[in-house]
C-alpha cells in the first residue's frame, strides 16, 4: 500500500493531523510508506523503514500490543486505536519510547483497507512517570518505616469550597497499633465516619485550619480523654500542609509524661528551678566539673545528660568566652552570685548558641562553697536582634555626619562588626560588564582577607547564586542560614570556613527605585538572621540608600545650579513669551499626572524641570514662524518639527540627574510609532516623555494660539480620549483623566 492509494483529501487530512511520524501499513504490520520526519524523530530514514515489519522494529515485549492495535483498527474502520507507550528500535540500535494512534482508512487499491499510524516520541513522559512512581514508592517505604502513626488526609469540600471532611489517602502500619484499625481499612475512609466523634471534629477543624493558614501545627503532651471511661492518654502531635493535603503524625508520650512528673516530684531540691522548664540547670564543683545536669539540656542543646556527667563546663563553652567563664567561676567560689552574663555554648552538633549565664553558690555547714548551681537560658534571638539594632543605631549616627560616600560605607561595615558583634561586613556594587561582576566598594578590616581571591557575580551563573548576587539581581533580601548545608554557596564555602563564617545576609540598597548595591553581613552562627533581624537590617539598608542619595544630590548641586543658569539664558534668548507660559502650565499638569502614577518626590522634581524646558528647541525657530497666523509652508513646518532634536542637543550639554534630554527629544513621539523625530513606539518612549506629551497636547488644544481662539477643556479632553492608544499611552491618559476629574485647572486658563 502506498500514499497514492489514498485520496488527495485523505492524504491531506492525514498529514494535517500528524504529530511526528506518519506510517502506512497493512493488516500484518508491514510498512508501505513512512513520512520523511522518521529520519529526525526515529533516527532512521523513511526508505530504510519501508517494507519492514512491525515485528522487526518493535520491542518483543511490546510487539503484541502494537499488532493488536493494528488488527483492532482493521476490525473497526474509522475507530482510532491507541497504544500509549511502546519501544521502537531507533537507527542507533537503542530503543525509543513512542506512543501511537492507528486508524483504518479505505482505499481504491486491491485490499480495500490500510492502516495509517501517527507516532510520537514520549521518552520524556515515560521518564517522568517512572520518576513519579519511584517517588511514590519512596514515600510509601518511608511511611511504612516510621515508628509513629502517620496519615495523609485529603480535604472534602462542599459546593462553596468549604472543607467539611477529610478522607484518608495514606496510612502507615503504625496506625494499626495506635488505633486498632488496619491501615488498609483506613485508606479511603472518611474522618467523620471512621474516627470517634470527638476526635473527628477536632481533626477536621485542625486540618482545615492548616489548609487555610499554611502554618504547621505543633502540640506537645496533649491529653486526650476517651468518652468511654478509658484513662486519658497523652500525645505529641505534628501536622503540616502538603499541597492540598494535610500530613499528620502523633506519638503516645503517656509514659514519658508520667516519668517526667515523677522525676519532678521526687527531686524536691530542684522544685524551684524546675518551674522554668525552658532553662538548663546544672551543678558544678568549684573546679567547674559538672555533677548534675537537667534533662532540658538534651532538648535545648542536644546533649545526652549522661554524656555531660563529669565533664568540665569549659568543654562546651566557646574558647573565646572561657576566660569570662573562669572569672564568673572565681566570683561564685568566693561566695558571690553571678547575674546574667552571656556566653556562647556549643551544642552537641557543634553549633554555637548564645546563652545567658547565672550562677548561685551553695554553701556547706562551714560556710564554704561546695557546689554552684548554674542556669543557662537560650538567648540567640535576643542577641541577634540586639546586634541588628546596635548596627542600625550606629549607622544612623554615621549618616548625620557623613561627607564622603566611601567613608560612609566603610564606617557602616565597621559598625556591623564593632557595634553589632557580627564577624564581617562589606558593600558591593554591580558592574555592567560581560561577567556582571560585583565589586567591593567598602569593607570592615576584621576578616578582610576573606575577600582576597573570591569572585562574585550578579548574573545567573554559579558565581551569581550567592546572597550578594541574588540580592542585587532580584532587589530582595537574600539569606544563607548555613553555609555548610547550602549547595549554592560552594564557590565561597572554603574561604568562609577559614574565617569562621556560618551564615550571612545580603540586603539590597535602593536609590531612585534602582539597586545601587548590597550590604553583606556575616555571622558565626547558623540561622543568625530571623524575621526581626531582617526587618532591622532592611531599615539599615534604607538608611544607607537615603544617605548615599543625599551625598550624591549635594555633589550635583553646584553643577545643577550652573546648568539652570545656562538653561535660563538659552531660554530667554528664544524671545518667545508664548513658549515660556505654555511650558510652565504643561509642567503643572505633568507633575499632577506623575503624582497620580505614583512618582516619588525626586522624580516629580525632574519631571517638572523637563516639562518646563520641553520646547527648548524652539529657540532655533524664527519668531515669525512661531507667531504666524496662517498655514505654515512645508519649509516652515519642517523647521518646527526639528525643535525636539535641537532642544535635546542643547540640553545634552548639561549633566542632568533626570531623563530631561529624553523628554525634550521624545515629547512629540506617539504611542503607535507615528510621531517624530525618531518614530519611537510604546515603551521605547520614556514614561516621563509620555506624561509630558499628554500635558503638552491638552494645554495646546485648550489654550489660545496665534492662529485660533482657545478651544477649552472639554474639546481638549475629547481629543485626548479619542487618541488614547494611538497618540497617547493609555496608562497615562487614565491618570490624566483622574487628575481632571479631581478638579485640576490651569492658573492662567479659564475652564471652558
Amino acid at each position: 500500500m502506498t500514499p497514492e492509494m489514498l485520496s488527495e483529501h485523505e492524504l491531506r487530512q492525514l498529514l494535517d493531523t500528524a504529530l511526528d511520524v506518519v506510517v502506512l501499513c497493512d493488516a500484518e504490520g508491514v510498512f508501505s510508506w513512512v513520512s520523511p520526519s522518521a529520519d529526525s524523530a526515529l533516527g532512521r530514514p523513511d526508505h530504510e523503514l519501508t517494507g519492514r515489519t512491525t515485528a522487526e522494529l518493535v520491542h518483543p515485549d511490546d510487539v503484541g500490543r502494537v499488532l493488536g492495535a493494528i488488527h483492532d483498527a482493521f476490525a473497526s474502520p474509522g475507530t482510532v486505536v491507541a497504544v500509549e507507550a511502546f519501544r521502537f528500535r531507533g537507527g542507533d540500535g537503542a530503543d525509543r519510547w513512542l506512543s501511537g494512534r492507528w486508524r483504518a482508512v479505505s482505499s481504491d487499491q486491491p485490499g480495500g483497507l490500510g492502516v495509517v499510524a501517527v507516532l510520537r516520541d514520549v521518552a520524556e513522559l515515560v521518564h517522568a512517570r517512572r520518576v513519579a512512581e519511584a517517588d511514590r514508592a519512596e514515600l510509601r517505604a518511608t511511611l511504612e518505616s516510621l515508628l509513629d502513626p502517620h496519615l495523609v488526609l485529603d480535604p472534602i469540600r462542599d459546593d462553596d469550597a468549604v472543607v467539611v471532611d477529610f478522607f484518608v489517602r495514606e496510612a502507615n502500619p503504625a496506625v494499626t497499633a495506635g488505633s486498632g484499625t488496619a491501615a488498609e481499612t483506613l485508606i479511603g475512609s472518611r474522618v467523620a465516619v471512621t474516627f470517634p466523634p470527638r476526635a473527628a471534629r477536632a481533626t477536621i477543624r485542625l486540618c482545615a485550619g492548616i489548609l487555610t493558614t499554611g502554618e504547621p501545627f505543633v502540640l506537645d503532651d496533649f491529653a486526650y480523654h476517651e468518652l468511654d471511661g478509658h484513662e486519658s492518654r497523652r500525645y505529641d502531635v505534628r501536622a503540616t500542609r502538603s499541597g492540598d493535603a494535610v500530613s499528620i503524625t502523633w506519638r503516645d508520650v503517656t509514659e514519658r509524661s508520667l516519668s517526667r512528673r515523677h522525676l519532678a516530684e521526687s527531686e524536691a531540691r530542684y522544685r524551684r528551678l524546675a518551674e522554668n522548664a525552658s532553662d538548663i540547670v546544672f551543678e558544678t564543683t568549684p573546679e567547674g566539673v559538672i555533677t548534675w545536669m537537667s534533662p532540658s539540656v538534651e532538648r535545648v542543646l542536644g546533649w545526652p545528660v549522661a554524656h555531660l556527667d563529669g565533664m568540665s563546663v569549659f568543654e562546651f563553652v566557646d574558647p573565646s568566652d572561657q576566660e569570662q567563664v573562669e572569672t564568673w567561676r572565681d566570683q561564685a567560689n568566693a561566695g558571690g552570685e553571678v547575674e546574667f552574663g552571656e556566653v556562647r555554648v556549643r551544642a552537641h552538633d557543634g553549633e554555637l548558641h548564645w546563652m545567658s549565664f547565672r550562677a548561685q553558690p551553695l554553701l556547706d555547714a562551714d560556710g564554704e562553697v561546695y557546689r554552684s548551681v548554674v542556669t543557662l537560658r537560650h538567648v540567640d534571638a535576643e542577641v541577634a536582634e540586639r546586634r541588628a539594632a546596635a548596627t542600625l543605631a550606629t549607622v544612623s549616627t554615621i549618616l548625620v555626619r557623613a561627607d564622603d560616600e566611601h567613608e560612609l560605607l566603610r564606617e557602616a561595615c565597621e559598625a556591623a562588626v564593632g557595634d553589632g558583634g557580627y564577624l564581617f561586613a562589606w558593600y558591593g556594587r554591580p558592574l555592567d560588564d560581560a561577567e556582571r561582576t560585583v565589586t567591593v566598594d567598602a569593607h570592615a578590616e576584621a576578616h578582610a582577607g576573606y575577600l582576597e581571591g573570591i569572585r562574585v557575580s550578579w548574573g545567573d551563573g554559579p558565581l551569581g547564586q550567592g546572597p550578594a548576587g541574588r540580592s542585587i539581581r532580584t532587589g530582595a533580601v537574600a539569606i544563607v542560614d548555613d553555609f555548610e548545608a547550602n549547595p549554592a554557596y560552594a564557590p565561597w564555602r572554603a574561604a568562609a570556613h577559614r574565617h569562621g563564617f556560618r551564615s550571612s545576609i545580603a540586603i539590597p540598597v535602593h536609590i531612585d527605585d534602582r539597586v545601587d548595591g548590597c550590604f553583606m553581613v556575616y555571622a558565626a552562627e547558623r540561622h543568625a538572621f530571623g524575621t526581626r533581624e531582617v526587618a532591622l537590617l532592611d531599615n539599615l539598608a534604607a538608611e544607607l540608600g537615603y544617605g548615599l542619595e543625599r551625598l550624591r544630590d549635594r555633589n550635583r548641586l553646584d553643577g545643577a545650579l550652573r546648568n539652570a543658569v545656562d538653561l535660563l539664558a538659552a531660554t530667554v534668548e528664544s524671545r518667545d513669551p508664548y513658549t515660556a507660559g505654555h511650558q510652565g502650565q504643561v509642567a503643572l499638569l505633568a507633575v499632577e499626572i506623575g503624582r497620580e502614577l505614583g512618582f516619588g518626590r525626586r522624580r516629580l522634581e525632574g519631571l517638572s524641570y523637563a516639562a518646563n524646558v520641553h520646547d527648548l528647541g524652539k529657540v532655533a525657530v524664527p519668531i515669525a514662524v512661531l507667531d504666524k497666523h496662517g498655514r505654515l509652508t512645508d519649509e516652515e513646518f519642517a523647521m518646527v518639527r526639528r525643535h525636539p532634536t535641537v532642544g535635546a542637543e542643547i540640553a545634552r550639554r548639561f549633566d542632568w540627574p533626570w531623563p530631561i534630554v529624553d523628554v525634550i527629544e521624545q515629547h512629540h513621539e506617539r504611542w503607535d510609532g507615528t510621531g517624530y523625530p525618531r518614530g519611537l513606539a510604546g515603551e521605547e518612549i520614556v514614561l516621563d516623555a509620555r506624561v509630558v506629551a499628554v500635558a503638552d497636547a491638552f494645554e495646546a488644544i485648550a489654550a489660545a494660539r496665534p492662529y485660533r481662539e482657545a478651544l477649552g477643556y472639554g474639546e481638549a479632553r475629547r481629543v485626548i480620549e479619542l487618541e488614547c492608544g494611538s497618540h497617547f499611552d493609555p496608562l497615562v491618559v487614565e491618570a490624566f483623566l483622574r487628575v481632571l476629574d479631581a478638579g485640576f485647572t490651569f492658573p492662567r486658563l479659564h475652564h471652558t
